[in-house]
């Protein structure tokens, strides 16, 4: 099956991508029969080297990764992933699948959760774990593309409204921040409720 190319970024409720890695093309072959009726975009890499290539320019909903490989390991692998993470200062921590051949001392699965690993799974894989477990970590990436998506929007309608005044709140009550409205009041952050109350006399 050709590799699919991916797009930068999945859209909420839409495709998503997910990146197969594996040096043995018949492994990558089996993973894309199994996952293909999930109806994402599937992106073969052939090694950790390319991987990485790929994860520079591509944000993958899960990564699916052969452990023993030549050249740069699965371990190694993840590790340079979650380096590559941490350079970009974001949040985003790409949920890691490991899957051997066969029990490995020198590759053991408390090892592989150190490095984020959400699972760590043994040759033969059952087809349907693997589609299941598959499925909920894309829905969840869904999830929280649609959950970044409106707080943009909430971002933007709060900044665009002149008129009132728009106290963001956390959890506590305290007021953490403002439009350009609530500058008026002359606050300094956070703000206690009571502070504000007295304020705008809620």
């Amino acid at each position: 099956m050709p590799t699919i190319p991916p797009t930068d970024r999945a859209t909420p409720g839409g495709q998503v991508n997910i990146l197969l890695v594996d040096d043995q093309p018949a492994n990558l072959l089996a993973l894309d029969v199994v996952l293909e009726e999930l109806g994402h975009r599937l992106v073969d890499a052939a090694s950790g080297e390319e991987a990485l290539r790929l994860l520079e320019d591509t944000e993958f909903a899960v990564v699916l990764l052969d452990v023993l490989m030549p050249g740069l390991d699965g371990f190694e692998t993840a590790k340079r992933i979650r380096t590559q993470e941490k350079a970009r200062q974001g949040t985003r921590h790409t949920p890691i699948i490991f899957i051997s051949a066969y029990d490995m001392p020198q590759f053991s699965p408390e090892q592989a959760y150190t490095l984020g690993a959400v699972d760590y799974l043994i040759k033969p894989v059952a087809p349907t774990i693997l589609r299941t477990e598959v499925a909920e970590l894309t829905a969840l990436w869904r999830q929280t593309l649609e959950a970044q998506r409106q707080a943009e929007l909430l971002r933007l309608l709060i900044e665009g409204t002149k008129e009132y005044a728009i106290f963001m709140l956390d959890t506590q009550g305290n007021v953490v921040t403002w439009n350009k409205a609530g500058f008026n009041f002359h606050l300094t952050k956070p703000v206690e409720p009571d502070v504000l109350q007295r304020l705008i006399g809620y």
